[in-house]
């Protein structure tokens, strides 16, 4: 009986899972078709690459979503931005960035379980915005904070684009079992590396 029951449990928690990551993947791919062209998912996060003498968080965008509405009855932050590498030049010549990704952190403050993430990063070129890499989508699995990173998107990979962004899609699996679907979209900034500063957004 113990047996049968510690099954059905574990079953129970599989499904739940299951569940989160299904809808997320399906949300994220209607976030696509709107927002711009399909990529692969990346790495969680990724290795500072050969010469990051320093990095410049660009674009921070932070949003705290109260269940319901109320405070009281649960709520997570989630924030976004974009982690930008630079190298150091000498005294007189103007640093150089030369490469960025998109970060993502949920911060699980009251009454909710877990959530279900995944960091979206967006670049605009001459033909308008496209999707330039996606993190994995991962759940927290119990812990408090959860923060994520696609891969550096090289800046000689994406020359004349004069703005980027980052958005966060997560999942939250509230106390009282219900679930909310939430976008984070993140503040568009410029990366001197890549082209001109924009006209206007």
């Amino acid at each position: 009986m113990r047996r049968t029951f510690i099954a059905l449990v574990a079953a129970m928690l599989l499904a739940a899972v299951t569940t989160g990551t299904a809808m997320s993947v399906s949300a994220a791919a209607d976030h696509r078709n709107r927002h711009g062209q399909p990529s692969t998912a990346s790495a969680v996060a990724a290795a500072l690459p050969a010469g990051c003498d320093y990095r410049i968080n660009d674009g921070f965008t932070t949003l705290t979503r109260n269940h319901f509405g109320n405070p009281a009855a649960g709520q997570v932050i989630i924030e976004s931005w974009g982690d930008t590498c630079w190298s150091a030049s000498d005294p007189g010549t103007p640093d150089v960035s030369f490469t960025t990704r998109g970060a993502g952190r949920s911060i699980l403050l009251y009454r909710a379980l877990r959530v279900q993430m995944r960091v979206f990063l967006y670049g605009r070129g001459e033909g308008g915005w496209s999707l330039l890499d996606t993190s994995d989508s991962v759940n927290s699995a119990g812990a408090r904070t959860l923060t994520l990173a696609t891969d550096f998107a090289p800046n000689a990979s994406y020359l004349n684009f004069d703005l980027f962004e980052v958005d966060v899609h997560v999942l939250i699996r509230w106390s009282d079992s219900t679930l909310s679907d939430v976008w984070l979209s993140g503040n568009p900034w410029w990366n001197p590396g890549t082209g001109p500063a924009p006209a206007g957004p």
